[in-house]
């Protein structure tokens, strides 16, 4: 009896919900055209989060965490700085590199004819540092 009564309601309403009509001289079923859907309308949110405040209150532990976190970042970007500098300006290295420029180009293996030329690391660390905004300085030199 149940599934008669919402069988006979799938087959009066489901037209109308579809959007089928009949035609009468046809005896045949049509789609007509959609309606659409208009957008929900946004109410304010009563309940949950609080808006977020305009200005945001900055405690002093949050301003002397941020200016410590500040002085930690400066450091490390000095540190950065000198050691880039002191790597492309190594004296041991530029006579390295001279030695291997000197023996020409890198092969890939002892039986194959695939070179490259060498990859020199001064030259490596300066562009990375000059491609990050960093261009290195030469140190300062303490001559006796």
């Amino acid at each position: 009896m149940q599934t008669m009564r919402s069988l006979t309601f799938c087959a009066l309403f489901a037209p109308l919900v579809l959007g089928f009509s009949m035609k009468a001289s046809q005896n045949q079923y049509t789609l007509k055209a959609a309606t659409t859907l208009e957008p929900k309308p946004r109410r304010w949110c009563l309940a949950g989060e609080p808006w977020p405040n305009a200005k945001e209150t900055v405690t002093r532990k949050d301003a002397l965490t941020a200016k410590r976190l500040d002085r930690r970042i400066m450091q490390l970007e000095n540190v950065l700085r000198d050691l880039t500098s002191a790597l492309v300006y190594a004296d041991d290295m530029a006579m390295a590199e001279r030695q291997t420029l000197q023996a020409g180009n890198i092969y890939l293996d002892m039986s194959s004819n695939m070179t490259r030329q060498p990859m020199l690391l001064r030259r490596a660390v300066a562009d990375l540092a000059r491609k990050h905004g960093n261009p290195v300085s030469p140190p300062v030199h303490h001559w006796s």
